[in-house]
């Protein structure tokens, strides 16, 4: 299996693809959340015929990972609907340092053992903390106090998901299988609520509308939820992937400037994020 580092940074540029052909389709965000999930359960499925053997403990984390990622997915539309997205991502930082230290008090050894290199640790932390400033910076957009507050259940599901994440995946041989199990049983999860939301609001769940954004998307959010969940297991702290996880707005600003399309995001912080985790791969790998 390829290094987490790797993973992660690969799962950062899809997930930059993720967002762009999410802006480029335009497709209502309830539908798209639906039949994107679904396409990706159907992409992922072959994995059920050489995926390793999987604990009871593990199918369960990964049903509750996907009702986490559904509460993730719904508070996201919902603040993107009644006060825009573009304070979303400042908001999202924040998950960083969270997650960091909540598997820094699970994982005692690793954190006993990272204290007694000073140096390094300190490089860990400060590097962690840039790269969470420098994503703020990037997205000019103010986040006002009631953005926040309501995007804490978001905020709230990510972390949890993460740490849910890796305990499952200790419970399971350590490859990009287990990792491609897990997304394929959040997927399959996510699908099912998203439809239920739907059919409780009166909401239409027809493919057809949806059918190209959700084939294209499902693909790409496939690729990204596999590399980001491979990138989990080998990872010492699962904070450090979603440090290298705000590169993809870095992708997606350098792809817009190859296209001469408008962007409002910080050059210099983007630089900053960057060079932030070059130097967590650096010292963490």
């Amino acid at each position: 299996m390829l290094p987490w580092w790797l993973l992660a940074l690969l799962s950062s540029a899809t997930a930059a693809c993720d967002a762009g052909l999410n802006r480029y389709f335009r497709a209502e965000p309830w539908g798209l959340a639906l039949w994107a999930s679904v396409a990706q359960s159907v992409i992922l499925a072959p994995v059920l015929f050489f995926a390793p053997d999987w604990s009871v403990l593990f199918l369960a984390a990964a049903v509750l990972g996907g009702a986490l990622l559904t509460i993730f997915d719904v508070t996201i539309f919902r603040v993107a609907a009644e006060y825009g997205g573009a304070a979303i991502p400042r908001v999202l930082a924040a998950r960083v340092w969270m997650t960091f230290m909540i598997w820094a008090a699970i994982d005692w050894p690793h954190t006993a053992a990272l204290l007694a290199e000073p140096a390094r640790a300190l490089g860990i932390l400060g590097s962690l903390t840039a790269a969470a400033v420098c994503a703020a910076v990037m997205n000019r957009c103010p986040a006002t106090r009631t953005v926040a507050v309501a995007l804490l259940p978001a905020l709230g599901a990510t972390v949890a998901q993460a740490i849910l994440l890796k305990l499952a995946l200790t419970t399971v041989a350590p490859a990009l299988s287990s990792a491609a199990l897990y997304a394929l049983v959040t997927s399959a999860v996510e699908a099912a609520l998203c439809a239920a939301l739907m059919a409780r609001r009166g909401r239409r769940i027809a493919l057809r509308p949806y059918l190209p954004a959700a084939a294209v998307m499902g693909a790409t959010s496939a690729g990204t939820i596999t590399l980001r969940f491979g990138a989990f297991v080998g990872a010492p702290n699962p904070g450090y992937i979603y440090a290298i996880a705000l590169l993809s707005a870095v992708w997606l600003w350098a792809w817009h400037a190859l296209r001469g399309i408008p962007d409002g995001r910080s050059p210099w912080a983007g630089l900053g994020l960057v060079a932030s985790a070059a130097v967590l791969i650096w010292l963490a790998r």
